[in-house]
Parts: C-alpha cells; structure tokens; sequence
C-alpha cells in the first residue's frame, strides 16, 4: 500500500512539473486560438502548403484569385518556393508540403526514393516553345550537336536540361550524354551570357531569353523548341497520398477552384498578362513573351487526358518520359514496372462539374495529330535541307539481294515509330544504302526496294500517315569509311544501312 502511496505521488509531481513546463506553449496555443476565434481566421479549416518554384506556369497557384476562392470554402494555401527539387519531394514525404508543382520527369526522379509518396491529381502546362535549344552560325542541325568537340550551356537540372535530354534518346546524341555536367549553369542568364559571347556553341535557354537570343545574337538559330518537340515537358500538380487518403474534399475543392480561377485568367488575357507581369518582375512585353511559351492545361484538356480521348493520355506521357529517363541513364529501370497508373489518381477531375466553360486564352495550340498534304519531289527535297536531325541510323539486316526487312530491325524500327508522336510537325526521310556493286543502276534500284519496305513497314505497323514519310534509295554512292584492319564483309554490311530523319513541316 505504501509502495502504492509513492507511486502516486511521483506520479503528481511528475504530471506539476510537466504542467509548468507547458506553460508556456499552453500560453501560446490560448493566444492563437484567441486570435483565430476573433478575426476571420475562425473561417479557415485547413492550412494547405504548396512547393514549387517561380516557373509562370505556376501561376495560378499563386494567385488572388485562386487563394480568396479558397479562403471563402475555409482552406488558406501558402506556395513555398524551393528551388531543389529532391528537397521538395522530400518535404512532400516528411509532410511539409501537401501538394508540389514539378515536371513529370523530376517527379519520377526524385519521388522515387521515398516510393512515390504522392500521386499526380492534374496537369498544370506543357511547355509549348518556353524552352529551346539555339545553336551559334555552323550548327545546322542536333545530329551536329554529336560532334567531339561541341560545348554547351544549360540550366542544370531543369526542364530545359530534361529537352535537352530528350534529344539525345531520340537522336542518339551518344557523345554528348557524357558532356551535361560540364555544360550545367546555375541560372539561365549565365547560359545566355556564354552563349552571346561565343564560349559555346549551343544553350539550351527559356522564354524570354529565347526571344532575346534569337533577336539580338547574330546568326544564333532554334534547332528545336518545345512547340515541336511535344509531350515532354508537363508541368502537375501532386498531392500527398495521405492527404488524398484522408481529406479527398480538400484536394476536390482545390482542384475545381483551381480550374475556374484558370478559366476566369484565360477568359482575361489582358488580366492575365497583368498578373504575370507583377509576378515575374519582367517587362510586360517579357511576360507576354514568357506566357506565350506556355500551354495551360484547362479542364477539358484534363479531362481528355486523363480518359484517354487525346491523342496523348497522361498514361503515355509518363511512359514516354520514364523511357527518355532510362535511356539516358537517369532512371537504372522503369520504377512503376510499366503501370503508370500507380503516380496518377483521375478521380478528383472526374468530380469536377461539367458546366465550367473552356476558355483558352484566344492561343492556338497544333494538335498532337496533323493532316498531311502530299508532297512534290522537289518539296520533299527542300525539307531534307532543311532537316532537325538523324531519328535512326543503323545497319540493315536484309538478306543478300533481298528487300525482306528481318525481325531484328523491325524493332528498331517500331522503336523509332514510337518516339515519333512527340514530333507531330515533321516529316519522315528514309534513306536505304547498299555496299557499292559493280552496278549502280541495280545497287540504286535495290536500295530504292529496301527504302519502299522500310516506309511500308512504318506505314503498316507504326501507324504513319503514308503522305508524311518518303523513302528514297541512294544505292552505293556513299559508302561509310572503311576502318582500319577492317575486313571487307565487315564494311560492306555496315554500308547496307538505314537513315531516318525528321524535318518540320513548315
């Protein structure tokens, strides 16, 4: 009984002494519970933080507009710049940040090591000729991009590093994957700086620098933008899986508010300008320069996407770039083993009302399907001139005197239909060469079969339009280099090759 005394006592004591060292915040909590119970902060349910950056595409989450809709259904938000992207996955995993703005490909990056703790709710913009990459007078096209002795700048890092390597896995731009360190910039300015003063031969710069380069370097030409080279660069928002989980309302709310203070901006260009003007600190004409580089994703855009009726599902563009990703090294293997699914919940636009009007902002965007014209002989030579770049080079697998294409480049070429969905405004060249025989006439008839087959093959099993691609054959004329100690079998079958390249459509 006596041993029972003591314990109880203890017990009090303990429970005074912790009673007095709470004081304090105990003193603190009654404040702010004073201070919200008697000011309009007693309206507010839910406080929300939002990671991101200063990217205007952005924008809306940092709006009057969007923040006051919120604050009238009790949610107050709060966007928290933080400019690296693993610390602000993991804020989201640690709780500090109940929704992120970030690109797929970051997402997917960073988000990993904490097994995706969020999921995508919708898409914010792609990037629609805000990134670019320019090249100085003697760079006519990405193939020249692979040469030993080229040098570059970039943001490191950054959606505009993400274009560039895009280009590399579509291009096969080998000798340059192993250069992107070196090229890294801290900012986009110093990019531009190297660039306008010669010290490299290319820069992969964003809106408005890209109008400012193109307009005040001399000779400085767009090798590719991200108006034509599409679905690469989105930008989504992420929601927490736990508050997903266990507050579906909030994330509902935030989602259809977001959407109708999007429409009301785009509905009000002029507004909207304003808002991006004041935001970004930059002239009107460089906001306007600035916005133009940017597609926002309205709610039909959304709702399109994430069902499947637009030419490119949010499903493909997180396989697409999870396939960029792996091929340069970013990713060691597909970390949703090819379920996409997994980072994205369509639910939340789903509920979204339907009676919202679709308001765009007077842009007109290409559609990721186009009708293509015939062409002349003569056209489809001014467009080889004028070509992006080298989406396949390789050699074929035909057997002696045949034009039968074997299984082995089959998938090469199934793979190089694939990635032709992100260039919706190019054209398609087929090159066939042989080894030289002892006459041309046959060797340029038989390339011209090869070249016929390997157009067809596209047509019929990658889904080509059969007015967007050409096959010319170009015999034995050019042979590839012989190297040294090389056998002849040997050099003769690395001329049997194949060249496909691409070439916007003007």
């Amino acid at each position: 009984m006596r041993k029972f005394f003591v314990f109880v006592c203890i017990l009090l004591l303990l429970a005074m002494i912790g009673w007095k060292l709470s004081e304090p915040l105990r003193e603190k909590l009654a404040q702010e519970n004073q201070l919200k119970r008697t000011s309009d902060a007693a309206k507010i349910e839910h406080y929300l933080t939002v990671g991101g950056d200063e990217w205007l595409g952005y924008l809306i989450f940092r709006s009057p507009k969007f923040r006051q809709a919120l604050e009238e259904e009790g949610i107050a938000l709060t966007f928290e710049v933080e400019a690296d992207f693993q610390a602000r996955f993991n804020k989201l995993a640690t709780g500090e940040f109940d929704f992120v703005c970030a690109t797929i490909d970051s997402f997917l990056v960073n988000a990993r090591s904490s097994n995706f703790p969020a999921v995508i709710v919708f898409g914010i913009d792609e990037s629609y000729g805000g990134d670019a990459v320019l090249a100085r007078s003697g760079i006519e096209s990405l193939d020249d991009l692979n040469r030993e002795e080229i040098q570059g700048a970039l943001v490191g890092y950054s959606p505009s590093e993400f274009l560039l390597k895009s280009q590399i896995a579509h291009f096969g731009l080998d000798q340059l994957k192993p250069k992107m360190g070196e090229f890294r910039t801290d900012d986009a300015q110093s990019a531009y700086d190297r660039l306008a003063k010669g010290e490299v031969d290319f820069a992969v710069l964003w809106e408005p620098l890209v109008s400012k380069a193109l307009r005040e370097i001399p000779e400085v030409k767009r090798l590719m933008d991200t108006r034509q080279a599409r679905g690469i660069v989105y930008d989504v928002a992420i929601a927490s899986r736990s508050l997903v989980a266990e507050q579906p309302k909030v994330v509902q709310t935030v989602t259809r508010l977001y959407f109708e203070s999007l429409n009301e901006y785009l509905a009000s260009p002029g507004e909207f300008t304003k808002l991006a003007q004041s935001d970004s600190g930059e002239s009107r004409p460089d906001a306007e320069a600035m916005l133009s580089g940017v597609r926002f994703l309205n709610l039909q855009d959304n709702r399109e996407m994430m069902s499947g009726t637009r030419d490119l599902r949010f499903t493909d563009a997180v396989s697409n770039i999870t396939r960029i990703l792996v091929d340069v090294g970013d990713l060691p293997s597909d970390p949703l083993n090819g379920n996409p699914r997994l980072v994205i919940n369509s639910g939340f636009i789903e509920q979204v009302g339907g009676g919202q009007a679709v308001a765009t902002g007077g842009r007109e965007v290409q559609p990721m399907k186009r009708f293509f014209r015939p062409l002349s002989g003569a056209q489809w030579q001014s467009l080889y001139e004028m070509k992006s770049g080298t989406l396949l080079e390789e050699p074929i697998t035909f057997g002696v005197g045949q034009s039968e294409i074997e299984a082995e480049f089959q998938t090469s070429l199934k793979e190089a239909s694939q990635k032709l969905v992100h260039y919706p405004g190019h054209r398609i060249i087929v090159q066939a060469h042989v080894s030289p025989g002892s006459d041309p006439q046959l060797d340029r008839e038989l390339s011209q079969e090869r070249a016929d087959a390997i157009r067809d093959f596209m047509v019929a099993q990658g889904a080509v339009d059969k007015n967007r691609i050409f096959a010319v054959g170009m015999g034995g004329d050019e042979p590839v280099v012989r190297k040294d100690g090389e056998g002849i079998r040997s050099w003769k079958r690395r001329c049997r090759r194949a060249r496909i390249y691409l070439a916007e459509d003007t």
